[in-house]
């Protein structure tokens, strides 16, 4: 989970983490589902669904972390190449409009995106 709900931002004395959903209303304040909802403030629905989702496909977490940072890391490259002439607007376009794709094409268009916008 990335944000206020993971784990490592939580109490450092060892949590006893369940993963049955509290009945609405209830103060199940040993689980996971109220733990992200009195951190982040989401709806109980919304963070019940986001614990199971991370619960059951832990690589999704995993992936969106790694392409997160890697994206970052893509602006910041972007960003130190062209000083004044970077445009987050258009390095979003190099980016987003091609849709899905590995990392390694996404840092080739990144590459084009400073070519183009250097030349």
């Amino acid at each position: 989970m990335d944000g206020p709900c993971r784990p490592a931002d939580a109490d450092p004395e060892p949590v006893q983490w369940t993963l049955a959903a509290p009945p609405p209303g209830s103060a199940a304040s040993s689980s996971s589902f109220s733990l992200c909802t009195d951190l982040t403030g989401d709806a109980v629905g919304f963070t019940t669904r986001e614990v199971n989702r991370y619960c059951a496909i832990p690589a999704q977490a995993c992936s969106y972390k790694i392409g997160h940072t890697y994206w970052i890391g893509q602006r910041q490259r972007a960003k130190t190449a062209l000083g004044a002439k970077f445009d987050i607007k258009a390095f979003h376009d190099a980016g987003l409009l091609a849709g899905a794709m590995p990392l390694e094409v996404l840092g080739r268009r990144v590459d084009d995106y400073i070519a183009t916008t250097a030349s």
